[in-house]
């Protein structure tokens, strides 16, 4: 059964319990107590095909009960409380007030909650560049822990893709190359 839970894992010693990622259709009825544990012995099945949960539920117990300990020594109770605002409300999650953004090309690593709010708004970006045939590399990309946006050349062409929390991905790439720039001449 899939676990319609945000990602969590522990790892401990060589013994690693992940929790399915993404945000399947059950998430608005989903919660951490009805979840289900995943384990898996790394000394033995480093890929994680076989689930070795229902074999050792002490084990499981007591990375659980580490869990717990961890996660409250840590502040992130409630488990899935930060899904509000990517599920439910995007709106209200943390944003930049700013309603216009400059950057240079100068600007990398912009932390998220100090970049643009691209997700629940609708965006201009305009870009200022001198581009033609020969030229690649990124242009502009915005992304956060498991989603994001980016715009690129190569190749000769513009190139965007929409990554929507690693479930769906939206891809772009122009039909024609771009003219050429002042002074230079197509291959």
């Amino acid at each position: 059964m899939e676990s319609p839970s945000p990602l969590r894992l522990i790892c401990h010693w060589t013994r690693l319990i992940p929790w399915v990622p993404g945000l399947p259709s059950g998430i608005a009825k989903w919660s951490p107590d009805q979840d289900t544990w995943l384990l898996y012995d790394l000394r033995n099945d480093f890929s994680q095909a076989t689930d070795v949960a229902a074999a050792h539920p002490e084990k499981v117990a007591k990375m659980n009960k580490l869990f717990l300990q961890q996660a409250k020594a840590n502040k992130v109770f409630p488990i899935g409380g930060g899904l509000w605002s990517i599920v439910w409300s995007p709106q209200s999650a943390p944003h930049n007030p700013a309603t216009e953004l400059d950057y240079t090309q100068a600007v990398v690593g912009v932390p998220e909650l100090a970049g643009p709010k691209i997700g629940a708004r609708s965006n201009l970006v305009q870009i200022e560049a001198e581009l033609g045939p020969s030229s690649k590399g990124v242009l502009y990309a915005v992304g956060g822990f498991s989603g994001g946006l980016a715009l690129w050349v190569d190749e000769g062409k513009l190139h965007y893709e929409y990554n929507l929390f690693e479930i769906e991905r939206t891809r772009f790439e122009t039909n024609d190359t771009l003219p050429p720039r002042q002074g230079e001449r197509r291959g």
